[in-house]
């Protein structure tokens, strides 16, 4: 998938989401209205790192972008990892 940070003005940047939050995804019920995924990226690809309450952009099927926050980044700390993962979520909930 590609993602946008920060959110508008920032690169296009290759992640993956979360393989079981993907399945989610795609269940009946609208789960775009609340939306809750784990994203994976490369640390390096980032301008800056995400924090939480940053937002984010995530492209869909149909090229048009969906606004989503950062909700927790438990890799932010870590110098060592060459990847960061992230929870994303709906705005201000």
């Amino acid at each position: 998938m590609t993602i946008r940070f920060p959110a508008v003005s920032g690169p296009q940047i290759s992640a993956s989401l979360n393989t079981t939050d993907d399945v989610s995804q795609l269940m009946p019920g609208g789960l775009l209205d609340d939306p809750d995924a784990t994203v994976l990226a490369i640390r390096s690809d980032f301008p800056v790192l995400p924090r939480p309450r940053d937002l984010i952009e995530l492209m869909l099927a149909n090229a048009s972008w969906l606004t989503l926050e950062v909700k927790r980044v438990p890799d932010y700390y870590d110098p060592i990892l060459p990847h960061i993962q992230f929870t994303i979520g709906t705005p201000n909930a």
